[in-house]
């Protein structure tokens, strides 16, 4: 019961962490593309 209890725990903090790092990773690309995009209007 334990086992199976510790399992889910960490399905849990693994989906957290994972959709965290994939927010993490669209904002710094949106960030990119909007910067590549501006130095190329400016320029």
């Amino acid at each position: 019961m334990v086992g199976v209890f510790a399992g889910q725990v960490v399905l849990v903090v693994a989906v957290i962490g994972f959709a965290w790092w994939d927010r993490r990773t669209i904002i710094r690309k949106a960030k990119e593309e909007t910067l590549a995009t501006r130095a190329f209007v400016i320029y």
